[in-house]
């Protein structure tokens, strides 16, 4: 690893996923190559990070992926973050291709999808989570603030990650019209609650009433071409606590 300081890269992982797991610290640079109790992988070429947590050998995913990428301006971009429960059981909604899987790509591996959304995942999800993103987003923050980077952004690949980003403080830089015009078509006699005929697991009506709901609907091409990828942003050392709301009163 080469760049910045190893143990600045060591602490962007969240410690719920270290004790979760029973690992050793991962600055105990002993275990950066792998062994039977746990393994890390960090990189850092100075332009961009990578971070992969292996709470084992032999197991499909790992249970923490989180890509940075450090932009010109010297901006932090979340490019990918997954959080696994690894004893959870897998879905293979990737079978045809690498996350995350686009709407009308072809790459959609249906069955595993529904039996997905039965289990309560969003789509691209192959496992259940942690429950420890808005811990992953502090350790994001605190090494935003240590390399002087004035903000993270992000471009959320899904309906839902763009609500929980917004319920972490981030704002938009464009596609918040967007997600407004979406809230208000799944709502009461709007365009797309009206689509949801019941005629497919994915046109249910009650996906209306949900933010996962809704983004299976968006992710089996209800907004047709109007789908386009919002940029997010949260400045750095910012107080969070006044967070956007584009689907006020929606639950999970």
């Amino acid at each position: 690893m080469k760049g910045r300081p190893p143990e600045l890269i060591a602490a962007l992982v969240p410690d719920e996923i270290v004790e979760h797991f029973n690992l050793p610290p991962p600055d105990d640079f002993s275990e950066l190559e792998g062994n039977e109790g746990g393994r890390y992988e960090l990189h850092d070429d100075g332009k961009s990070i990578r971070v992969k947590v292996w709470p084992r050998t032999g197991i499909a995913d790992p249970a923490y992926v989180l890509d940075l990428k450090i932009s010109y301006l010297g901006e932090v971009e979340i490019v990918w973050i997954s959080i696994n429960d690894i004893d959870a059981p897998r879905f293979d909604v990737d079978a045809m291709g690498n996350l995350p899987i686009r709407p009308k790509s072809g790459r959609r591996n249906i069955e595993e999808e529904l039996r997905a959304m039965a289990a309560g995942l969003a789509p691209n999800q192959v496992r259940a989570g942690l429950g420890c993103f808005s811990s992953a987003l502090r350790r994001i923050e605190q090494f935003a603030k240590s390399i002087g980077a004035p903000l993270i952004s992000i471009f959320p690949m899904a309906y839902h990650n763009a609500l929980l980003y917004e319920r972490s403080g981030f704002h938009y830089r464009s596609g918040g019209e967007l997600m407004t015009h979406i809230h208000q078509g799944f709502g009461e006699g709007g365009i797309y609650r009206k689509q949801l005929d019941g005629s497919s697991p994915f046109k249910m009506p009650e996906l209306a009433d949900t933010i996962r709901g809704r983004s299976w609907a968006i992710h089996n091409g209800i907004l047709r071409e109007m789908c386009y990828v919002p940029s997010m942003y949260r400045i750095v050392g910012e107080d969070h606590s006044q967070k956007l709301d584009t689907a006020p009163g929606v639950k999970w």
